[in-house]
């Protein structure tokens, strides 16, 4: 099932936009002309599995392991399924294994932990675009080193505010890095700012909990798993696709 599941998610990948980040790309379903008549004033974005197709990197810890990729990613679903941190994976495939250490490890074998245009899922950049077009304050905002928000700086991402939890020094689900969310936009009100994201423990729920308008973005091995587990609430905003995020809050 995971080995499909990341398959399918590896050819989508492979279909991205011949067009740079800088360039405007045609995409007829995103066509809202500017300003939106919604409440809505801030959009943030998490970056794993909303914005950023992960699977490379997940392919590259699985070589660098000396595993196979259909048994690193196995043992991810059951780490995901039983709620616990990702990291554990790790010593899941490596018992005893320090993290810091082994990624140390696998920057001196070259493999330094990157995100690139083609990294990037085909509809982000437009949705981030056309948002932003439209007079909203653009955020992203997710659990990522230091090397994910300058990536995303250099390739020149559409987007207001760019930052990680290794920057503002909290990680979700702590409802502190909402708070420090909030407070990046000067003003606004929770009740103005969205936030989208891919699982419901880390985005979907704490956001929520702080008073802003939660997306549950249903894409990615977390929120394919978490979307049927009896834990979750079910959240209140769905979509497949940022393509169809515009539509979404212009509803609300």
């Amino acid at each position: 099932m995971w080995s499909q599941i990341f398959h399918d998610r590896r050819q989508a990948a492979t279909r991205r936009y011949s067009t740079t980040l800088h360039e405007s790309p045609k995409i007829d379903c995103l066509t809202f002309p500017p300003p939106f008549p919604m409440p809505i004033k801030a959009v943030f974005f998490d970056v794993g599995e909303t914005l950023v197709d992960e699977s490379r990197d997940w392919n590259e810890w699985a070589d660098h392991l000396g595993v196979s990729r259909f048994s690193f990613h196995a043992s991810l679903g059951a780490v995901i399924a039983h709620g616990q941190h990702h990291q554990r994976v790790f010593e899941t495939v490596r018992p005893g294994v320090d993290f810091a250490a082994l990624r140390r490890e696998r920057e001196l074998a070259g493999t330094i932990y990157s995100v690139t245009a083609h990294d990037l899922y085909p509809d982000a950049v437009p949705c981030l675009r056309l948002l932003r077009e439209a007079g909203l304050i653009v955020g992203i905002a997710g659990n990522q080193p230091m090397e994910a928000e300058q990536a995303l700086r250099s390739l020149g991402v559409p987007a207001d505010i760019i930052a990680s939890s290794a920057s503002w020094g909290i990680e979700k689900p702590d409802i502190g890095f909402f708070e420090r969310l909030i407070a990046e936009t000067h003003g606004l009100d929770a009740s103005e700012i969205a936030y989208v994201g891919d699982r419901l423990d880390n985005d979907v729920e704490p956001a929520q909990q702080a008073g802003l308008i939660s997306v549950f973005l249903r894409r990615g091995p977390w929120a394919l798993i978490q979307s049927s587990a009896a834990r979750h609430t079910t959240p209140r905003y769905v979509i497949e696709n940022l393509s169809s995020l515009p539509d979404l809050l212009r509803g609300l």
